[in-house]
């Protein structure tokens, strides 16, 4: 982890002719031991450059000369961590101790939900703004949300971090699902109308860390970098009515929709017998109607088959493999799933179907951290036959998509958001070597992240151009410090 973070380099730029905006931007170029642009194979020695908030140029070795060398590091497009519970980062007493010592499902949950009916609004406050940063020094640049409470939406807003926010109904009892429907309508009042949503104040302001200041480009508010969605939470717990109108109004606002699905063996014993310790747990809860369970996860995968917008399958761990709309992609939890204990998952089945699969880290309750890079080294692990470059894929490219993003993120390409992270080059492994692979059979941690443009950490072997200084002048305290748990 560098001592300081680097400011942007205020003398010597490049202005960018082409560059929107009142003022043309300067423009930076970086270049690494490997570029990897995830939408083309990496490029040695490549280089690439940023105006303002924007990629640019990636071009390789020699075709264009670059501002700052960063040395033996690979540059990769920002990590998409498309699932998360940000408000469960002070839940770690759930999680399970191991696979052999997981609790069933159902009374996880059962601990999930004591936690959250004793947790007051600073406690969750305090718990997003630790997964927001736990996020950024794991080089996650976007995040999908479930958020519980929508006045978390402002912490959300204000931090660096790019997002959707997917809004978590419930309600299997009539009542509890028309208050759910109509707590999702408001949440989705502004993409319903088309109101174009500002966060007030810089999306930096009010992050826990003094080194993300504003770029001198510019001292006025930036657009919102989150989204709204919602999230009818998963078939044991929301009526058969309401994940109708949550669909629909999703449809309206042409907002992504967030669903768990066949996470468990109870899960599926609910829906086909309507006992077991689903029904228990629900009852206990005082929740329980049968009258509105859904029929079957087949029924439910037919009705969003017509939402036209992204939807995210959670989990899937006990759904047979099957052919899906272009749209709808399978989400694996890696460790969570390990974590419980389940059967091998249909990784391979989804794939041989053709369907969209992306990692994420899932929550604290259930996971040791929200470093994501960990994920895919944990699937590296389990199946090495499967490509480097495609495991990577799953937590840029892929989850872009999956985000309905993948015009603006997920890949390093001209016209795209210039959002990165750095990563050393791994000790011991030759530097011929894929650098995808590198990656991935090594621990090295994330050493540096850009957020629109603005480095919120660099790398301490940063290389200056003689011609350039070394900076603005404007000095930045380092960030914590970052490791892969």
């Amino acid at each position: 982890m560098p001592a300081a973070i680097a400011s942007c380099l205020a003398s010597g730029a490049k202005t960018n002719p082409h560059a929107s905006g009142r003022r043309s931007a300067r423009v930076r170029s970086y270049q690494a031991r490997w570029v990897v642009p995830m939408d083309r194979p990496p490029l040695p020695g490549g280089v690439v450059a940023v105006a303002g908030d924007t990629i640019v140029s990636v071009t390789p070795a020699g075709e264009t000369p670059a501002d700052v060398d960063l040395g033996d590091v690979i540059l990769l497009p920002g990590l998409i961590n498309v699932h998360t519970h940000l408000d469960l980062s002070q839940a770690a007493a759930c999680r399970p101790a191991s696979a052999s010592a997981a609790v069933p499902l159902p009374d996880w949950l059962e601990q999930v939900v004591a936690i959250r009916r004793h947790q007051t609004f600073a406690q969750r406050q305090e718990a997003m703004q630790a997964g927001l940063l736990a996020c950024w020094q794991a080089g996650v640049t976007t995040v999908g949300d479930i958020v519980t409470d929508p006045q978390l939406w402002p912490m959300l807003t204000r931090s660096p971090l790019r997002g959707v926010a997917f809004l978590e109904v419930l309600g299997l009892t009539l009542p509890r699902a028309e208050a759910a429907r109509r707590a999702a309508e408001a949440w989705l009042t502004p993409a319903l109308s088309g109101a174009s949503s500002l966060a007030g104040t810089s999306p930096l302001a009010g992050f826990p860390v003094s080194a993300a200041a504003p770029s001198s480009e510019s001292a006025e508010p930036a657009p919102c970098r989150w989204r709204r969605g919602v999230s009818p939470h998963a078939p044991y717990s929301v009526r058969r009515e309401l994940f109708a109108a949550a669909l629909d109004l999703a449809a309206q606002g042409q907002c992504p929709v967030a669903i768990h699905l066949a996470e468990s063996q109870e899960e599926a014993e609910l829906l086909h017998t309507r006992r077991g310790a689903f029904r228990d747990l629900l009852q206990r809860l005082g929740v329980w109607d049968p009258a509105g369970l859904i029929p079957s996860w087949e029924a439910l995968l037919a009705w969003a088959s017509s939402h036209r917008g992204p939807v995210l399958w959670i989990h899937a761990n006990y759904l047979a493999p099957r052919s899906l709309p272009a749209h709808h992609t399978v989400v694996y939890c890696p460790r969570t799933h390990a974590a419980f204990g389940h059967s091998p998952y249909p990784l391979p089945g989804w794939r041989h179907a053709g369907v969209r699969l992306c990692l994420a880290t899932d929550s604290l309750a259930s996971n040791p951290d929200l470093n994501l890079l960990a994920e895919a080294r944990f699937v590296h692990q389990r199946y090495p036959d499967l490509p480097a470059e495609e495991v990577l894929g799953m937590i840029t490219r892929e989850a872009a998509a999956a985000l309905g993003s993948e015009a603006q993120l997920g890949t390093l390409t001209p016209g795209k958001a210039a959002d990165l992270i750095v990563l050393p080059w791994p000790p011991g492994i030759p530097t011929h070597t894929d650098p995808c692979r590198a990656i991935l059979e090594s621990a090295v941690p994330v050493a540096g992240v850009m957020i629109a443009g603005r480095w919120l950490s660099v790398p301490n072997n940063r290389r200056q151009s003689p011609s350039l200084p070394e900076n603005d002048g404007e000095q930045r305290p380092a960030p914590p410090e970052n490791g892969e748990q």
